[in-house]
């Protein structure tokens, strides 16, 4: 794992992540991403398609990132540490890159999200994290080397908090790199078929 001094959501991160299958993306790249398509991130990817962000679609952006904050404060209150925000790479895969939401020093990687009541309550519960979510994570654990981490999901209009611990899938995980393998070399050939 390596570090890049980036600061999240710069114009410098962006043009960062224009070069490489991020996290985030992953769902898409495996046709699991409720809001993006395989080809529409491809075309995104190669130039020919721009994303664009409307002003509602921002809005929940913005909230997003501001309950991420308010989430990461309380859950370093309940651990007592910090989970500093941070750009890696892994040169063992050299076409990914995560944006994780925090990596203690103790390597304890969390991955926040604002969820709805259901979600909320399954990872109160312990049962599942949503099933969009669960490509990042995995990458996330692939990217820092660690066998679990812990996915906090905050309630967008309590702003409680729940977490859960989620573990490492290795099938999942190589079922996963193939997939990006054959969408990646499909971006650097420029040629969707």
């Amino acid at each position: 794992m390596r570090i890049i001094e980036l600061s999240q959501g710069s114009s410098e991160w962006h043009e960062h992540r224009s070069r490489y299958i991020g996290a985030s993306e992953i769902s898409a790249v495996l046709g699991l991403s409720p809001w993006k398509k395989p080809h529409e991130l491809f075309l995104e990817k190669t130039g020919q398609l721009k994303e664009t962000i409307s002003a509602s679609k921002q809005e929940l952006f913005d909230k997003g990132h501001a309950l991420e904050k308010i989430a990461r404060e309380k859950y370093e209150l309940q651990t007592l540490k910090k989970f500093p925000p941070m750009v890696i790479l892994n040169d063992k895969y050299p076409y990914f890159s995560a944006s994780l939401d925090g990596l203690s020093d103790d390597k304890e990687l969390i991955e926040i999200k604002m969820v709805g009541l259901d979600d909320f309550l399954n990872v109160l519960l312990g049962e599942k994290i949503p099933d969009k979510y669960l490509p990042q994570v995995m990458l996330q654990m692939l990217l820092a080397e660690v066998d679990q981490m812990t996915f906090i999901g905050i309630n967008h209009s309590t702003q409680e908090i729940a977490s859960m611990t989620v573990n490492k899938d290795s099938e999942f995980i190589c079922n996963m790199i193939v997939e990006a393998e054959i969408f990646w070399d499909k971006v650097l050939k420029g040629k969707w078929e």
